[in-house]
């Protein structure tokens, strides 16, 4: 196949072993580079090792990597990134589970037009139902500003490459493949955002460089959202703030500012008075 699966976990190792013992189950994915980032496991706010929480994995399928100071997924994507040289890259949330089957059609996908640079599936909720906001398929402010779910679906662009190959906008960095070379083009996922948003700017400065971003429908992979011991109101911080840099970086000042307005309401109720 010519793939890196690379992983990053942050308090999230109940998940990350059920998807290791799903990848390497696999004859066909045991043989790709898998590389874990370990950001960090903390029980009490004390870290704990992450490798001796795998012990009965088979620790010579994979490669782990230990950051002992947590920069953010992005950097610690980067970071796997420079330790393989596979022509293909899948980001994988460790709460991510996808079958070898459905990893082989997304590659095909990816492989099969110059013009594509980056590749997803229908992302499911643990109820195998469609997750919400895995993809967007308009690229101005206004509907980042005012779009529903619903209006996205339906506007998905007819330009396809086969029935279930969609271009899009942006697609959800839970499952991403990604050609290498196109990846080191825009050198990799901005540091900058810590968390959230990462993958939404990693899609838009590849279609700035021409090529397109695919979901394909007839791949699917389960993903169960947000397993991450960070309680709601810290990440709706991390959301923010990353929502904040994104506006700025790509939309400007004025367009940020008038976002900050509008969400006040959500920001209040998020931040302060949920759990």
């Amino acid at each position: 196949m010519n793939l890196a699966i690379i992983i990053v976990n942050f308090n999230t190792a109940r998940y990350l072993k059920r998807t290791l013992r799903s990848i390497l189950k696999s004859e066909e994915l045991r043989k790709e580079d898998i590389i874990v980032v370990d950001n960090g496991e903390f029980h009490n706010n004390k870290r704990i090792s992450l490798e001796k929480l795998l012990t009965d994995l088979p620790r010579k399928e994979f490669r782990l990597l230990i950051n002992q100071t947590n920069k953010g997924f992005g950097f610690a994507c980067n970071q796997a990134v420079k330790q393989t040289n596979k022509k293909n890259i899948l980001f994988l949330n460790p709460d991510c589970l996808i079958t070898s089957k459905n990893v082989k059609k997304l590659i095909a996908t990816l492989n099969s037009s110059k013009k594509i640079g980056v590749v997803a599936p229908r992302l499911l909720n643990g109820n195998n139902k469609d997750q919400r906001w895995s993809f967007a398929s308009r690229s101005d402010v206004w509907s980042r500003l005012f779009g529903s779910y619903k209006k996205r679906k339906n506007i998905i662009s007819p330009h396809s490459l086969d029935i279930g190959a969609k271009n899009v906008e942006w697609v959800s960095g839970a499952c991403l493949m990604i050609k290498r070379k196109v990846f080191l083009k825009i050198n990799g996922f901005d540091p900058r955002f810590f968390l959230y948003f990462e993958d939404r700017d990693l899609c838009l400065r590849i279609k700035n460089i021409g090529y397109q971003i695919v979901r394909y429908q007839k791949a699917e992979a389960i993903h169960l959202e947000s397993q991450s011991l960070i309680g709601w109101s810290n990440r709706k911080k991390y959301y923010y703030r990353s929502q904040n840099y994104f506006f700025k970086k790509h939309y400007g000042l004025l367009a940020t500012n008038l976002m900050k307005i509008l969400r006040i309401p959500y920001y209040i109720k998020n931040v302060y008075f949920s759990k």
